[in-house]
């Protein structure tokens, strides 16, 4: 069930929120019914922005800088991660568990599958990588669909939605590097 509330989720509400997701299994399943979204950045030119970007891709430091509220749980394979983040006037509370993550001298990215709750069915993907050039750039691919008859009447804004969160968590990371 999708979480709303006009107030900031309170402790408790997060913690109970993240104890059921712990404990639920994904139910991603791609079809042709899911959308996907690409997005390419150049966020950096050397490798000490590759590191603080890396950093802060993997700390979930862009996540927050984005807008969404990271508020259990970390970003290691296998751990449930749980949000808030505040669309329009409401609230959302949703969880993601981390199904695989990587670190390497020139790459970092990892995965996530959507729980239950949350208004997406689906998974994203955030990948950066140092270039040969130099250059360092974030890859988002998000491979989903909207969850909920709410969510499946917002329609083309949920899908604008999306498209804006992306942009911002390539703005966050492109200042976090720098």
């Amino acid at each position: 069930m999708l979480s709303l509330s006009l107030r900031r989720p309170s402790a408790l509400r997060i913690d109970t929120h993240h104890r059921t997701a712990t404990e639920a299994d994904s139910t991603h399943d791609p079809d042709s019914s899911h959308h996907r979204l690409t997005q390419s950045r150049i966020v950096g030119h050397e490798p000490a922005q590759f590191a603080r970007g890396a950093d802060a891709l993997l700390s979930l430091a862009m996540h927050r800088d984005a807008g969404v509220r990271p508020l259990r749980g970390t970003v290691d394979t296998g751990e449930t991660v749980t949000v808030a983040t505040r669309v329009l006037v409401v609230w959302v509370l949703f969880s993601c568990r981390v199904e695989e993550v990587t670190r390497t001298d020139d790459g970092a990215s990892f995965r996530y599958v959507t729980l239950p709750g949350h208004p997406e069915e689906g998974e994203e993907t955030f990948t950066l990588r140092l270039l040969p050039n130099g250059d360092v750039q974030l890859d988002i691919v998000a491979n989903a669909r909207p969850t909920g008859a709410l969510v499946r009447a917002l329609g083309p804004i949920a899908m604008a939605l999306q498209r804006r969160a992306t942009k911002r968590y390539l703005d966050a990371l492109e200042s976090l590097a720098d």
